[in-house]
């Protein structure tokens, strides 16, 4: 379907989405073995993609698609209700992944939710993307999503600053789940940048209870103003 019939045929490309996440949702299995979100933190970035009216997105680890499928409906639902003549051309979600007998999987899903014309896939090294495009999407993405080599997140997310919109957000999975491998990470969001002067503070964050573990950060805008650190 081309992204055009988004704004016209929402009955459509909406029942045939949720068919294919209902029933990946139902196959745990599946999700385990593929390293995938679980239901509930899927849910939440499709949630949080409505809430903010994201229409552009990064996502750093496709596995087979899961999280990237409710991301990517969000999108189309956004672009369905926005009255932005320009908002067709800015709506996309970019999802990397090393595999490609997994990113394969995720196209087969993409295709039978019929938002395969949003989703772009980018095979490879995710820092090795990240940086070749650093320049490219410099202040156009409204999120990103991190879920892939524990040891690189602040890696990703140093290369993905620079690609938010001030205000733009950054969630990552896993700081539970895999907090040791993350240490360097959670320490500069939760630890190092809560304590930093807020004219230099580059993110605000929170950390939330799901079953792996997330942080949400926002993008701090350059006129954030002298706010305070909360605990």
């Amino acid at each position: 379907m081309p992204i055009s019939d988004i704004t016209r045929d929402e009955a459509t490309w909406s029942k045939s989405a949720w068919v294919v996440i209902e029933a990946l949702s139902k196959d745990s299995q599946s999700l385990k073995n593929n390293w995938c979100v679980p239901p509930e933190a899927a849910r939440f970035l499709y949630l949080l993609t409505r809430i903010s009216g994201a229409l552009s997105i990064v996502e750093v680890g496709t596995s087979i698609g899961f999280s990237t499928l409710h991301m990517a409906l969000g999108i189309a639902e956004n672009l369905s209700e926005s009255n932005d003549p320009s908002a067709i051309e800015k709506a996309s979600l970019i999802t990397i992944d090393a595999s490609k007998e997994r990113q394969d999987i995720a196209k087969n899903y993409f295709d039978k939710s019929g938002l395969l014309n949003l989703i772009q896939t980018e095979t490879g090294p995710a820092l090795d993307i990240l940086a070749n495009n650093q320049a490219q999407w410099q202040n156009k993405l409204d999120l990103a999503f991190i879920d892939a080599r524990k040891d690189e997140y602040l890696q990703y997310a140093e290369l993905l600053h620079s690609c938010l919109k001030p205000g733009g957000l950054l969630v990552a999975d896993n700081t539970q789940s895999h907090r040791e491998e993350m240490k360097p990470f959670i320490d500069r969001f939760m630890v190092e940048d809560r304590q930093a002067h807020s004219a230099h503070q580059r993110w605000e964050s929170c950390e939330l209870d799901t079953p792996n573990g997330l942080i949400i950060a926002r993008k701090q805008s350059r006129h954030s103003g002298n706010r305070p650190i909360l605990a």
